[in-house]
């Protein structure tokens, strides 16, 4: 079967790779059946510091420290948490 323009496409840009005899699909690759799939995809915001004082924005400028923010142990468990919960995309912002 030949490869279609899309296929070919996305080979081009690294995006896509043909499978090496006997390889295995990677944990993340690999289809996976959620009973209560209810986010599919969730937006991370790891912190609410900011140096600008936009209008439009509820961040503060002033530096201070925020009880909201990660600590970088409890994001990592956040996202095997989300992972095992079916959210197959992050959005990260600021």
């Amino acid at each position: 079967m030949e490869p279609s323009a899309l296929t070919e496409s996305l080979q081009k840009r690294g995006l896509i790779r043909e499978c090496a005899a006997g390889e295995a699909p990677t944990e993340w690759s690999t289809h996976k059946r959620y009973d209560h799939r209810y986010f599919p995809r969730m937006n991370l915001m790891i912190t609410g510091r900011c140096n600008y004082n936009c209008l439009h924005c509820f961040n503060a400028a002033d530096r201070s420290p925020l009880m909201t923010e990660w600590k970088f142990h409890d994001l990592l468990a956040l996202l095997d948490q989300a992972r095992e919960c079916g959210v197959n995309a992050v959005t990260l912002t600021a």
